[in-house]
């Protein structure tokens, strides 16, 4: 049996492959003593849920959360979702295991991204507001780091690259919207925009697998991004007290709501059109991942996703080709 990856997986498939133990949990049988091991698997296609039934605790204890494993078992299907029943859990070799295999790629190129990018970065015309975001794009750590980052964990834009992505996206969405209300003050929304997310590269790390830092956890990316913010703005000499509200409440409001993580819903044309931009293109990329994951031909509707809260329409059935040899 060669290893297979995560997304090529169907039901009664026995399957062995490298994952990524993303969670592992000791649940108490409800009829009988003992545990078994529920576990969350990942590769760079996509995670599965899988469960150790036999000797739960001997094999929790033979590796880590984060560890790249071996598992050999069988696909079933629970409560309308795929399910991997584990046989075996070996370690492999260090030879084995190259960490970015089981970080799944950007969509896109990275290089017209960054020229993309750039490319906005220089049209804007506020010295200050040049000098702000240049204090970050400039910068050469700062963009290694941007251009691997994912934009989240799961929800949105969770691959190599995503941040940048996803950036480029709200920019060239806002450039339409600018041209529909002229009155947007482009300098400040593309600014805005520029800078609303870059607290990601602190709150989320990436290794075999994406997840959120202590710091993360316990502040979140909106602070986190207004504080460097704020630094920045700090250092340049003369920067309007004015221009520094509105740099501030465009990232403070981007998502919208209180209930959502924002200190204070958009209050200025600006931070209205950067969060309308900013959730369209995050909640589009949701759902456009949810069907490249599901798209096989073979059914109309995804299982249920329990992020989305619902089933989402792949469109009809494809008929079989036909054999030509028939």
């Amino acid at each position: 049996m060669t290893d297979s990856v995560i997304n090529t997986w169907a039901e009664g498939d026995e399957v062995q492959a490298l994952v990524v133990a993303r969670r592992k949990r000791l649940q108490p049988f409800r009829n009988k003593p003992g545990q078994y091991l529920s576990l969350t698997l990942s590769d760079a296609s996509g995670q599965i849920e899988g469960r150790v039934w036999e000797e739960g605790e001997t094999v929790a204890a033979s590796f880590e959360e984060g560890d790249v494993i071996r598992v050999r078992g069988k696909i079933e299907r629970f409560q309308d979702q795929l399910q991997l029943r584990v046989s075996s859990i070996e370690r492999p070799s260090p030879e084995e295991i190259a960490p970015d295999q089981f970080l799944p790629p950007c969509r896109r190129d990275i290089g017209p991204l960054e020229e993309d990018l750039r490319a906005t970065i220089e049209s804007i015309e506020s010295p200050y507001l040049r000098r702000l975001v240049d204090s970050f794009y400039d910068d050469a750590e700062f963009m290694e780091r941007f251009r691997r980052a994912p934009a989240a964990v799961r929800l949105h834009h969770a691959y190599v690259g995503g941040l940048l992505e996803h950036t480029v996206e709200v920019l060239s969405l806002l450039e339409v919207l600018c041209q529909h209300y002229p009155d947007i003050d482009r300098d400040l929304v593309m600014s805005g925009a520029l800078l609303h997310d870059i607290g990601k590269l602190e709150e989320l790390a990436s290794t075999t697998t994406f997840d959120y830092t202590d710091l993360g956890r316990l502040i979140g990316h909106i602070a986190i991004s207004d504080q460097m913010v704020c630094d920045a703005m700090d250092a340049i000499e003369g920067f309007p007290e004015h221009t520094r509200m509105m740099v501030r409440h465009l990232i403070l409001s981007h998502h919208g709501s209180r209930e959502m993580g924002s200190p204070e819903p958009p209050k200025t044309l600006e931070a209205m059109a950067l969060h309308q931009v900013e959730n369209a293109d995050a909640q589009v990329n949701r759902v456009w991942r949810t069907i490249a994951k599901h798209r096989d031909g073979v059914a109309k509707w995804t299982d249920w996703d329990r992020l989305l809260e619902r089933h989402i329409y792949l469109g009809p059935v494809q008929p079989p080709e036909p054999d030509p040899d028939e």
